[in-house]
């Protein structure tokens, strides 16, 4: 128990002194303000058949909105505090990102393929917050439902029972990327899965949160 417990003192330690050392580099370039570009969010796997593409399409735009402002909002209520107030980082709001690019006839889609620097000369910060979504999508809630459902029979039929957990919908994986004078300064990659009982935006919720966790400025 003793060595376990030292164990687990030290790797709480090192990752302490990982992220000063982490804050400390980053703080040598001087970022003091940031942007969150707009979310890139992408689909693949089994699409629905039963809903029109453009009314899919404008769902997924209504996803991608609510993984930026969840982003924004973790990042600016993340667990450590201190870290914050060393930093002096400030986050450009949202609202004025989507204005800035609008005045320049900037589409979240065309924001993607530009280059950052100039993105972050344009907004008017030293860095840029880049996020791209990989949605791999297998089945609709209904569709797990039911197979969960015939687990459930199965199981009440076979001698020995099968491991019961919620089936997958799908898969969500969010790449994270800090931008600083057209250099990656930082960049980190998070996963979830989603089911009929957790939904994308609980999972989206799940990643932000875990990005914010280890965002070190």
């Amino acid at each position: 128990m003793k060595y376990t417990f030292l164990l687990i003192l030290s790797i709480v330690l090192l990752g302490s002194c990982a992220r000063r050392r982490e804050l400390h580099r980053l703080m040598d370039q001087r970022i003091t303000t940031m942007a969150i570009l707009p979310v890139q969010f992408e689909v693949v796997g089994n699409m629905p058949k039963k809903i029109p593409a453009d009314q899919y399409r404008q769902m997924m735009k209504q996803q991608a909105q609510f993984l930026h402002q969840s982003l924004y909002v973790d990042l600016n209520q993340q667990a450590n505090p201190r870290s914050r107030r060393k930093s002096q980082l400030r986050i450009q709001s949202l609202e004025r990102t989507l204005e800035l690019l609008r005045q320049h006839s900037i589409s979240d889609s065309l924001s993607a393929s530009m280059d950052p620097a100039n993105l972050a000369s344009l907004l008017d910060v030293d860095a840029v917050l880049i996020t791209q979504v990989t949605y791999n999508r297998i089945m609709s809630n209904e569709a797990a439902l039911g197979v969960d459902v015939i687990g459930g029979i199965l199981n009440e039929k076979l001698p020995r029972n099968l491991p019961i957990w919620a089936a997958r919908t799908g898969d969500l994986f969010v790449n994270t990327t800090l931008i600083n004078k057209g250099y990656a300064v930082w960049s980190n990659r998070f996963s979830s899965r989603t089911d009929w009982n957790r939904p994308s935006q609980q999972a989206m919720q799940f990643i932000t949160y875990r990005i914010a966790r280890n965002f070190p400025l």
